[in-house]
């Protein structure tokens, strides 16, 4: 099966509309997000082991997440990576001007480039890791890892509870080092549940609240895991018989879209879409009320590729009862679709190492609230990555320092993966209003396992 592969959003009001889709391109806005202000907290001990270690360059590798009874993963969800880059940040705003040490920009990338093989589980592996150059966080200088922090995020098999494990290692010995003063636990959130691709929904009823909108999230996710006494899904358990029917259509035919048994909270889908099949995700509106859409292929949005946090990704809007067909990628001025494509076994193995959830089709649903919209008055997430690449890398650390503070407080044949083809199509898309967003819901569609080479 093939990969299927939203703009910066300044306080999320606006959309465009596609037929009767409509993308939202208003502000964004951001959730209260337990992780982040327990990292801001550990960041200064960390920072303080590393130094006393001697270490001159850190680099941050992803996370592996554990949720329930599942297996370790490094494709569970956004916060793979995401976590690392927060840690990033967290130590960016703990250095001491006066005793610097440097904090390695997004260094599972630059490892992936140099070779799609590296990996930190290995001795040989990590070994490896300190042979690459990596970009430094300010500055243009590359330099090579002294040690390297990554760790475990572990969601509790009731789903309440998430805890961060953190370990580090070096050049000298590779082995492995828990840092066990510095693991935390926290309250689930969802955000949690989103980044750790764990489906769940809110009744409508909830959504008129003002808050417990956490709590009903993580215990409507608790009961789509296979530990839960109801592994399966009970009607108006996801946001598929609540929020949004989905039909994913390759050549025409809508594809069966099932709990996944092997794997808590998630979706599946069979069989995989083959090599030069036509493929097509129909949004129908049943909520009863518009409708904010995020679909994402791969880890990528339908909207011009975005592959930041949820709450930065533009939103398809539907009318109440409305439905539209997204055939492809649309570009980011709305005028073109790059129609999508189903890659081969060869070029879906090719493809894998450049995407963060390679075969997975995730979906968010959000409502507009009468509730004040959510804010969070911290976040160390940092800038997008398109807000990125539109202004120039910070120089100094004073310069990192400040662009993260700029950021922290809330604003309102073959069978593979499914790709751009590159055949381009003309698109119609308008700008409208939503606001006051509330995510009601996350589903996580597994719809191709690779074949072994």
């Amino acid at each position: 099966m093939k990969l299927v592969t939203r703009t910066e959003l300044k306080g999320r009001a606006w959309g465009l509309l596609l037929t009767a889709a409509v993308l939202a391109l208003g502000p964004s806005f951001a959730r209260a997000d337990n992780l982040d202000k327990e990292l801001v907290k550990k960041a200064p001990e960390i920072l303080a082991h590393l130094q006393k270690q001697g270490y001159k360059n850190i680099g941050v590798l992803k996370f592996m997440v554990k949720k329930g009874k599942s297996d370790l993963s490094f494709n569970s969800g956004a916060i793979n990576h995401n976590l690392a880059t927060r840690l990033e940040n967290a130590l960016i705003l703990a250095v001491d001007p006066e005793k610097p040490i440097g904090i390695i920009r997004d260094a599972t990338t630059a490892a992936a480039v140099a070779d799609p093989k590296h990996t930190h589980l290995t001795p040989e592996g990590r070994t490896a890791l300190f042979k690459v150059s990596y970009p430094l966080a300010w500055g243009n200088q590359k330099v090579t890892a002294d040690a390297f922090l990554s760790g475990i995020v572990v969601l509790s098999p009731d789903m309440k509870e998430t805890t961060v494990q953190f370990v580090v290692f070096d050049r000298k010995s590779a082995k492995l080092e828990d840092l066990k003063s510095a693991n935390f636990k926290v309250g689930t959130d969802r955000s949690i549940l989103a980044d750790s691709g764990q489906s769940f929904v809110l009744s409508k009823r909830s959504m008129t609240k003002r808050d417990g909108f956490d709590e009903e999230a993580v215990a409507n996710s608790a009961s789509l895991d296979p530990v839960s006494p109801t592994p399966t899904p009970t009607p108006g358990s996801s946001i598929f018989d609540t929020y949004l029917k989905l039909e994913v259509k390759y050549d025409g035919q809508a594809q069966s879209i099932t709990p996944d048994s092997a794997s808590g909270g998630e979706f599946k889908m069979s069989p995989d879409p083959k090599e030069g099949q036509k493929v097509e995700f129909v949004l129908n509106n049943i909520s009863g009320q518009r409708l904010g859409v995020l679909l994402k292929i791969n880890g990528k949005s339908a909207f011009g590729g975005q592959e930041d946090e949820d709450d930065r990704c533009a939103l398809w809007i539907l009318e109440t009862g409305a439905s539209a067909t997204l055939r492809g990628f649309y570009d980011e001025f709305a005028k073109k679709v790059d129609v999508f494509k189903v890659l081969s076994d060869e070029e879906s193995r090719s493809a894998w190492a450049n995407h963060k959830r390679p075969g997975f089709i995730d979906v968010a649903v959000y409502t507009e609230s009468g509730a004040a919209g959510e804010e969070n008055q911290f976040s160390i997430r940092g800038m997008s990555k398109r807000s990125l690449a539109k202004v120039p890398p910070p120089t100094t650390l004073a310069a990192a320092k400040e662009q993260l503070r700029n950021t922290m407080g809330a604003t309102k044949r073959g069978r593979g993966l499914i790709a751009g083809s590159g055949n381009l199509e003309e698109a119609n898309l308008k700008p409208v209003q939503f606001n006051s967003p509330q995510m009601a819901g996350h589903a996580h569609i597994n719809y191709h396992t690779p074949l072994a080479p």
